[in-house]
Order: structure tokens, then C-alpha cells, then sequence
């Protein structure tokens, strides 16, 4: 991975769970960086200061991490060391509580310590001020043309009270009807409503439509992180943080839609977590399974641009493809892409370490919903999702045949800041 365009120095404050500040300096390592990093804050009443030293390698995991603190109760450190594929020495002593841990999140306690990353998907810290929060669950039947789309949302702006929002969307060519999203705004999640790795269970009404749900969702893959470095999930930039906390998954359950049941039961899908302080100035999410000659393959991807200032950056990529058992990076920082995206098409050209990815992706209308993100700044993002989607790759490796497969199980979502011509978004309550 280059990481040339990372930059020497960075800086941040942390606000609202604490008051501090972090100063980190990247450097080449081998095809990987090393960060040096200190952070002083005061967090509770009690001060404390954190300096950590963290390898990584050239697909961006983490392969060492040092630690040592200082707080009124006095020293600590701890020493990790990682073979990137989930099993973790601590100073020098195997590890197993960590196993499975692909990152680390550096807590800041009277004792710091790494720990390994909540695999409820929590992200760090209350949400401040300015920010929002969404749990997701995309799923598609197998074996017709159906699919689903809920989300849980949370939104708290600079000015005004937070809200909560639960959305469902539902294609199903028995209901009759072209796709459209419930959605009904909360002053805060209903007790009995519940999302996350594991399980989404709510309702929404908006008119005379309703939606209710209760879906479980299994899977044994270990989660994604694909932000790399991992440190930019600390730092002020990207404003979006995001993760897939069940990149490949089975939903299972009950769904009701104006009170016609919808079988779900075997769908394959996943769940994804955002959050942060700013939407992107435009992004495309990507995630495709059930390819016909790999059926176990699946893809999820992130492309994003962001706006600093009056400037837009070009455009990153975010993912990973997995092949069997092995997990294949995609993208990174200042790695350079080619990239067509339109709101109901893509084409692209991803990086990736030893090879690359070429992506072509097409939707319909009839499977599609536009809808408006409400940005914590003000404003909103046009938004054009669709539950399915037709996926071609090819997967160039030097030395190595070209592997093509195909999916029409996919989806697709398509956000930007500066709007969608032809497109109008359908009306919803705002939060």
C-alpha cells in the first residue's frame, strides 16, 4: 500500500467524552507506517497522558502496537504484537481474550491499555453535538427478486433536539406496488426497538403505510474496519466513520408490510454501522454476494469524496473482496482510481496490494428508492438507494489468470451534496 500522500504530522482535540489533545506523526514502514502518537486530556475530573507507538503493515492491519500511560494512580504499559490474521501477543505472552481482533482502540483509563474493538460496533465515545449515527441491514433473497433495506438512525444537530428515526424499505414484486421507504421519526429509539449485529427488531408508519420487523442475523465473519490507517477512526478526518460489523450474513424473520407478510428467512446480507459529524460530499457504498461461480465471494465497498473547505478531494475507496478464506484490501489512501459513478451506475478501477479490481455495476429503477440524508451542518444529501443490483468483476493478478465473476445480488446507494437531477427524492419527515 503507498502511503505516501498520508501526511508527516497530524492533530486533533477530543471533546464531549473528554478534553484533550492528540499530536501523531506517520512515517514509511517497509510497505506499511508507523505512527508515533501523545495525548493529554482530562476525562472525568482526572488527567492523564497516553504515548503510543503502532505498525502497520501494507494492507493497512495492525501489526504492533506499544502503550504506556501516566495517570494519579501511577505508570502502566502493555506491549501487542499481531500476526494480522487475528492472534495477538501481549508483551510477549499469548493473548487468546484478543483473538479475532484485527485492530485496537486505545482506551483512555486510569490504567490505558489496547482493547480489542467492541463487537457490538460501538463506536468510541457518546455522540456529540453536530453528529449521527446509523445501524443498517441490506439483505436480498436468494432465489427470487426481493430485498430489503431498514435502517436505525440517530441524528443530533448543532441546534435543536435530537431525534431518532426508523426506515424500511421493502422489494417485492407480490406486494404490487413500486418500492417505497416507512419511515417515522422518534424523540428517541422505542424501548422495544433494537439494532445491531445480531438482531434488528422495530416498526414504522408514515400515512397509511406500516412496516414491522424482527429479523436475526447470523454470520461468521469477522467484521470490517476498512478506514486504514486505523487511527483515522480517531482523527477528525474522514467526518464519517464506518464499519460492516457482519460483512457477510444469513437474515432470518419476521417482516410485515401494511400487513402482508413477507417470508424472510435465508437472506443473504449485511450489517453496516455509521457514524460521525458530517456526511460526504458524495460517496457510493457498494455490497454484492452470491456470485454464480464463487457462491461464497462477497464484496463490500465504499467510494467517497470529501469537502475541506472549497476543495473536494478525488475519489478513495473502501473495502475488501473475499475469496474463500482469504480477504482481499481494497483501495486505501492516495491509492488512484478510476471512477464513473452515477446515480444508478458504476464503473471503476480499484487498487489493490499485488492487484486490481475492475467494476462495473448497473440497477433499475424498479428496485430503486431516493430519499434525503439530514446532515448535522445543516442541509441535506440526495440519496438514491438501490435494494438490487447487478454486479460484474474481474480481478487482475500479475502472474496470475484474470477471475470474472457476476451477481445479480447486489446493492447499491449512490449520496451526494450537490443533487441528482431528474431524480426527486420522496418526501419524508425530517430527523
Amino acid at each position: 500500500m503507498d502511503f505516501a500522500p498520508v501526511p508527516a504530522t497530524a492533530a486533533w482535540q477530543h471533546r464531549d467524552a473528554r478534553a484533550g489533545f492528540e499530536v501523531a506523526y506517520f512515517q514509511p514502514f517497509g510497505e506499511g507506517c508507523h505512527v508515533e502518537g501523545w495525548t493529554t486530556a482530562v476525562e472525568d475530573g482526572r488527567t492523564w497522558v497516553v504515548e503510543y507507538v503502532i505498525d502497520l503493515d501494507g494492507a493497512g492491519a495492525t501489526r504492533g502496537v506499544r502503550i504506556r500511560g501516566r495517570s494519579a494512580a501511577g505508570f502502566s504499559s502493555i506491549s501487542l504484537e499481531a500476526d494480522g490474521a487475528g492472534r495477538w501477543l501481549a508483551d510477549g505472552v499469548p493473548a487468546p481474550h484478543l483473538d479475532g481482533c484485527l485492530d485496537v482502540d486505545l482506551e483512555s483509563l486510569d490504567s490505558p491499555v489496547a482493547a480489542c474493538l467492541d463487537a457490538a460496533g460501538e463506536h468510541n465515545g457518546p455522540m456529540g453535538a453536530g453528529g449521527y449515527e446509523s445501524w443498517f441491514v441490506s439483505a436480498r433473497d436468494p432465489v427470487s427478486p426481493r430485498a430489503l433495506w431498514i435502517r436505525h438512525t440517530r441524528h443530533r444537530p448543532h441546534q435543536g433536539p435530537e431525534s431518532a428515526a426508523l426506515w424500511c424499505t421493502v422489494i417485492d414484486p407480490e406486494l404490487g406496488k413500486p418500492p417505497t421507504v416507512i419511515k417515522q421519526v422518534f424523540s428517541a429509539f422505542p424501548p422495544d426497538a433494537a439494532a445491531g449485529p445480531g438482531q434488528f427488531r422495530g416498526q414504522a408508519a408514515l400515512g397509511q403505510q406500516s412496516a414491522r420487523w424482527d429479523l436475526a442475523i447470523t454470520g461468521g465473519q469477522q467484521p470490517l474496519r476498512p478506514l486504514r490507517p486505523p487511527v483515522l477512526y480517531r482523527a477528525p478526518l474522514p467526518r464519517t466513520k464506518l464499519e460492516a460489523t457482519v460483512p457477510d450474513g444469513q437474515v432470518t424473520g419476521m417482516l410485515d408490510i401494511d400487513g402482508r407478510n413477507v417470508s424472510v428467512s435465508g437472506w443473504r446480507g449485511t450489517v453496516g454501522h455509521n457514524w460521525g459529524s458530517e456526511h460526504a460530499d458524495s460517496w457510493v457504498w457498494l455490497h454484492a454476494a452470491g456470485f454464480v461461480t464463487a457462491p461464497e465471494a462477497w464484496l463490500d465497498l465504499v467510494l467517497a469524496r470529501i469537502k475541506v473547505g472549497p476543495a473536494r478531494s478525488p475519489w478513495t475507496a473502501m473495502g475488501a473482496l473475499s475469496l474463500g478464506n482469504a480477504r482481499i484490501l481494497l483501495g486505501g489512501l492516495g491509492r488512484r482510481l478510476r471512477v464513473d459513478a452515477r446515480p444508478g451506475r458504476l464503473t471503476a478501477g480499484i487498487p489493490a496490494p499485488r492487484a486490481r479490481l475492475q467494476l462495473s455495476v448497473t440497477t433499475d429503477d424498479a428496485a430503486a428508492v431516493a430519499v434525503a440524508y439530514t446532515d448535522p451542518r445543516g442541509g441535506t444529501r440526495a440519496v438514491r438507494h438501490a435494494a438490487l443490483a447487478s454486479v460484474e468483476l474481474t480481478l487482475h493478478r500479475p502472474g496470475d489468470r484474470e477471475l470474472t465473476l457476476s451477481s445479480g445480488r447486489g446493492a447499491y446507494e449512490y449520496g451526494t451534496r450537490q443533487g441528482m437531477p431528474g431524480i426527486a427524492p420522496q418526501p419524508l419527515p425530517e430527523g
